[in-house]
C-alpha cells in the first residue's frame, strides 16, 4: 500500500491510498470516506462512503472530487443523526 501524493490530499482534504493496482481508498480524519476503482480501459468508477456509486470518470482526479463532494453533501446528515442519537 502506498500513499497517493500529498498534493492530492490536501487539494480533497481527504487521505488518498493506494489499496491495490486498481483501488484507491479515501479517509477523512480517520474514517472512511469511499474509494476509486481503476479499470483502464473504462476509466475510474468512484464510489461513496456508503457505497452508492458515484459515476464513471475519465480522470483520478474528477473521481476524487466526486467522493469528496459526495462527503461533503452527507455529512450534515450525519451530524444530524448522531445529535439525535445523543439526545434520546
Amino acid at each position: 500500500m502506498s500513499a497517493v501524493s500529498g498534493i492530492d490530499a490536501a487539494h480533497h482534504s481527504l487521505r488518498w491510498l493506494q489499496a491495490d493496482d486498481d483501488v484507491y481508498v479515501a479517509t477523512h480524519e480517520g474514517e472512511y470516506a469511499g474509494f476509486i476503482a481503476v479499470a483502464p480501459a473504462a476509466g475510474y468508477f468512484a464510489h461513496g462512503a456508503r457505497g452508492e456509486r458515484l459515476g464513471r470518470f475519465r480522470t483520478r482526479a474528477l473521481a476524487q472530487d466526486a467522493v469528496q463532494h459526495a462527503r461533503k453533501k452527507t455529512r450534515p446528515a450525519l451530524r444530524a443523526k448522531a445529535r439525535k442519537m445523543v439526545r434520546g
